[in-house]
């Protein structure tokens, strides 16, 4: 029904179709898991082409002045827009294939990482170390025999857990007597720039929070003048009783920054100052009631008769009352 203004009613679609809406903007912002990258879906593609069949761009048309779905023209229009809709979507998938966060299909990734030059690594089964024990019977030697590639061991599964399978890769020799040796648990390491704790062999080194201790190597030998030792205050000491292992902490870490200089690396020893001694003061003992030989050997003498008399054998060295 019109209006006296020739103006159409509000909600009568009689103007649908008259517009295209294909390819529809596509604005997405970064860092999305799913974007969305479709020019458009069926509606759109249909009421686009229904555009195109009013338009006076194509006169040809002019004479198809029917826009029912029965009429085979729109029949043909209907399937072409179904099928741009797949071709939308599937594109749209494969948009996302190309970008390492919306990607799907580990070909995608491998291509991606390709580009900086990162090869995908082939799958490989599952690993683990194996150790053999044999058995011996008592007052009969057992003779060394070979373990061969392919023997089967099964894991023993836990609770709500499968047993796995492994096979043996390469061969094994064995024999009885290497029952008793122990595996490995532990590695000989050397302290390195910046550490703040190691760990000593041992639990009786008779350590505690609050004493001193020297790190010191080869290299103060070669350069007694250099500065690659180290002295730290223990200020955390934990023991490993299982392992028999003390390990001790200290808060500055090791080396030196400004100069840059390495902690000690040939030859690392590890002192404890033990004794605390105060500074000579009103208990020092009289310089005139040491020995000549005392006296010389402070002062750094080869021999008692090198005493200068009577300043060196009267006062200590260099002494003065300010």
């Amino acid at each position: 029904m019109m209006n006296g203004d020739n103006s159409t009613k509000p909600g009568c679609d009689c103007c649908s179709g008259v517009d295209a809406v294909t390819p529809c903007r596509i604005d997405n912002l970064p860092g999305l898991t799913q974007f969305p990258y479709r020019i458009g879906r069926y509606s759109d593609f249909f009421e686009s082409i229904r555009s195109r069949l009013s338009s006076v761009d194509n006169p040809a048309l002019a004479a198809l002045t029917t826009r029912e779905s029965s009429d085979f023209t729109l029949a043909i229009a209907d399937a072409l827009a179904c099928s741009l809709d797949v071709l939308s979507f599937y594109t749209e998938r494969f948009a996302h294939e190309h970008y390492l966060r919306t990607a799907t299909e580990r070909l995608s990734v491998g291509a991606m990482a390709r580009l900086i030059g990162y090869e995908l690594a082939p799958g490989v089964a599952a690993s683990t170390h194996l150790a053999f024990t044999l058995q011996s019977v008592p007052g009969v030697s057992a003779k060394p025999i070979e373990i061969p590639v392919g023997t089967r061991v099964q894991s023993v599964p836990g609770q709500d857990e499968q047993a796995q399978t492994f096979e043996t890769v390469a061969p094994a020799a064995a024999r009885a007597q290497w029952n008793a040796i122990k595996l490995q648990q532990s590695e000989f390491q050397l302290p390195v720039f910046g550490d703040t704790q190691l760990w000593l062999e041992g639990i009786d080194s008779g350590l505690a929070v609050g004493d001193l201790i020297l790190i010191v190597g080869a290299e103060h030998e070669g350069a007694p003048q250099g500065e690659r030792w180290d002295v730290r205050v223990i200020t955390r000491l934990n023991i490993d009783m299982p392992r028999q292992l003390t390990c001790v902490g200290w808060q500055q870490a090791l080396g030196h920054s400004r100069p840059f200089v390495l902690p000690a690396s040939e030859g690392v020893q590890i002192y404890t100052f033990r004794t605390r001694a105060a500074v000579f003061g009103h208990t020092a003992p009289d310089w005139r009631a040491l020995s000549d030989e005392s006296k010389a050997d402070y002062i750094g003498l080869l021999s008692p008769d090198e005493l200068i008399r009577p300043a060196d054998i009267e006062e200590w060295p260099d002494f003065s009352v300010l």
